[in-house]
């Protein structure tokens, strides 16, 4: 078995940080998607209280 040149694993290694960076990426856009989520949850519960008291309150 040949053993790699200096230049091939440093090849590997940029690979391994774009592999890296890519990963990263995908997981803060998962992330920020699951948070934009539940803000819209969040913002819907407070409209539909928001309505049922006003709908109590002028009723």
């Amino acid at each position: 078995m040949a053993r790699k040149t200096d230049e091939e694993r440093l090849q590997e290694l940029e690979k391994k940080i774009e592999q890296a960076k890519a990963k990263k990426l995908q997981i803060e856009r998962r992330m920020k998607e699951k948070e934009r989520k539940e803000r819209t949850r969040r913002l819907i519960q407070v409209r539909a209280i928001f309505e049922y008291i006003m709908w109590f309150a002028f009723r």
